[in-house]
Formats: structure tokens, C-alpha cells, sequence
């Protein structure tokens, strides 16, 4: 199987977002790229958040798209992440001990008054951009990065995007 970026539809725009967690410290960040049907970069944030797993950084990372959205006052967005567990919280609802349920209700809330929000899933290898824009949080101070260009480790990523070069599943770099 081979995975490329899909760009969203002609007159659409796709925020595609990642989590990243370091597992011999804990340290979560996460990042993401909103991005046109032509693959242009829009803006793009890094998030470091400070200790916690690959699900609560996979968490922060669609609340701050969201967050961006609402201050941007975007509608109608797509929010792509690699983590199927992620869309299946928001999607059906966690119960009220659950240790993300604040998170989860946060980014319910705020799609909720965004409107038309979209939650798909993408392999890894179609999310690169946002992975690494996730991973390069950890070298960074806590807080929320806003970026209106890509950073030098992201252009050769989004050129490929715009290329639509695929990679076979499984493919880690």
C-alpha cells in the first residue's frame, strides 16, 4: 500500500495535525499545518505542553487546530490526524472518570461553535508535515507557537506534499 498527502477539496482548507511523546522523559509537544486544495502552507503551530502520553499530546494537537480555526474564524475545515483513537473520542464521547473527558469536551465544544468540522483519519506517512512540525516541540519553550511560513525541516515535506510523492505503508522517514 502507498500513502501520499491528499489535499482537501478545491476551495477547502485541511488542517492536518500530530502528537508527539518521548517516551524515556514524557515530554509531549504537537504541532500542525493548515494547508489549501493547492497544498499551500496557511499557518502552522508548535504546541509544547510538558508531561503526559501519545493520546492526551494527539488531544492538544486538534484543540489548538481548533483554537486557530475560531480566532481565524475558519469554517468548514478538515482535521486529519493519525490517531484513530483520537477521532473515535471525540466522535463517541468519553464518560465522565475518563482522565481526557475536560480535553474531550473542550474540543467538542469549540467544533461544536466552529460548525461543519471534519475529523478524518490519515496514515503516518501522509501526516509527515505535522509529524514533524510535532516532534520539533520538545526543543522548544512550553507554550503555543504560531508559524506563517514553514520552518527550514518542513519545506522539502510540503514540496513533496505538493508533488504528491507517495510512500509505502510502513515507511519511516
Amino acid at each position: 500500500m502507498h500513502i501520499k498527502w491528499k489535499p482537501p477539496e478545491c476551495g477547502s482548507l485541511k488542517f492536518n495535525v500530530d502528537g508527539s511523546c518521548w517516551r524515556h522523559n514524557s515530554s509531549i509537544s504537537c504541532g500542525g499545518v493548515l494547508r489549501d486544495s493547492d497544498g499551500r502552507w496557511i499557518t502552522g503551530f508548535v504546541r509544547r505542553m510538558g508531561k503526559g502520553n501519545s493520546l492526551t499530546a494527539e488531544m492538544w494537537a486538534i484543540y489548538s487546530s481548533l483554537q486557530i480555526a475560531w480566532d481565524n474564524r475558519l469554517k468548514d475545515i478538515i482535521i486529519e490526524t493519525d490517531s484513530l483513537l483520537a477521532i473515535t473520542l471525540i466522535k463517541d464521547g468519553v464518560d465522565r472518570f475518563h482522565p481526557l473527558k475536560p480535553l474531550v469536551s473542550a474540543i467538542c465544544n469549540l467544533a461544536d461553535r466552529i460548525g461543519n468540522i471534519n475529523f478524518t483519519h490519515s496514515f503516518r506517512e501522509g501526516n509527515r508535515v505535522a509529524n514533524a512540525l510535532a516532534s520539533s516541540g520538545h526543543c522548544m519553550d512550553f507554550g503555543l507557537y504560531s508559524l506563517d511560513i514553514p520552518p527550514s525541516s518542513c519545506i522539502l515535506l510540503v514540496e513533496d506534499d505538493i508533488r504528491g510523492v507517495v510512500f509505502p505503508r510502513g515507511f519511516a522517514g
